[in-house]
């Protein structure tokens, strides 16, 4: 592959129009998590945290979905960033976090590595959206799909 090719493919994945439908699922997914959070807590993770600390984490995760998922389909990039932000530090970061700490004091044989990269996975699918939209306050002429109309 050459310098070419990568530098298309990150243009691909940077571009606010290529990118808009793949966040849209990880905002769905983001809200589900943390509803489905909020009703069941992990044990291990709420016997870690707390119960409160678990209701913050999955109002962080719900929150940052919810705002997210308003913004898809407006000019309003700038409160985009902000769901972005509360959904990945509030929701995954802490989550990561957690099950970090888990993982370091598990028993010998004891493993939490495959998590940890699912949560690394899904941050990226932020991560990608916020380097595309991060030089924009209100999205672009142009750039920003319109709700699909069926047809």
């Amino acid at each position: 592959m050459t310098r070419r090719h990568v530098l298309r493919v990150w243009q691909v994945l940077t571009d606010p129009d290529a990118t808009w439908q793949p966040v849209l699922f990880a905002y769905v997914a983001t809200v589900v998590m943390g509803v489905v959070t909020y009703a069941f807590p992990p044990t291990t993770i709420e016997g870690a945290i707390g119960s409160t600390l678990a209701t913050i984490w999955a109002a962080c995760m719900i929150g940052g979905g919810l705002i997210g998922l308003g913004t898809m389909f407006t000019p309003h990039m700038w409160l985009e960033k902000i769901a972005l932000s509360i959904a990945a530090v509030g929701g995954l970061l802490v989550y990561a976090f957690v099950v970090g700490s888990l993982h370091a004091s598990a028993p010998p044989g004891a493993s939490r590595l495959t998590q940890l990269s699912v949560i690394f996975i899904a941050l990226s699918a932020y991560w990608f959206r916020w380097v595309a939209i991060r030089k924009h306050t209100y999205a672009p002429r142009g750039h920003r799909r319109k709700a699909p109309s069926g047809h």
